[in-house]
């Protein structure tokens, strides 16, 4: 429904895709960028585009490194404390399956891609 202004409400508006307007710099021997950017070029690619890449993928292996993390603490934790530990079992179980559906989200980082009409 369209409210008073004429905009769309909350649930009929499209996700705006965020706006690539940061820059990082990073310093290394001439050589090495001429080698990086040939390398893009060969691939079909940009260099922002390789960077990018690369940006998204360590986010992604870093959510599931914490998540491994979480899981072997849980885990030990059931070992030392095995009494103390089965009364709260139903809290721990809660507390993977956040875990897992957390690492199941999406990235920010991930492109938008617009339903076709």
């Amino acid at each position: 429904m369209c409210g008073s202004d004429g905009s769309l409400g909350k649930s009929m508006t499209k996700k705006r895709i965020e706006k690539k307007t940061d820059m990082i710099e990073v310093r290394m021997p001439h050589s090495k960028k001429e080698a990086f950017k040939a390398a893009c070029e060969a691939e079909g690619i940009t260099v922002s585009h390789a960077v990018r890449s690369f940006v998204d993928a360590y986010l992604k292996r870093s959510r599931r490194m914490k998540i491994q993390r979480i899981t072997k603490d849980v885990s030990m934790t059931l070992i030392r404390n095995p009494i103390k530990t089965t009364s709260s079992l139903g809290a721990v179980l809660a507390a993977t399956i956040t875990a897992i559906a957390f690492s199941a989200t999406p990235s920010a980082a991930e492109n938008y891609v617009a339903p076709s009409t």
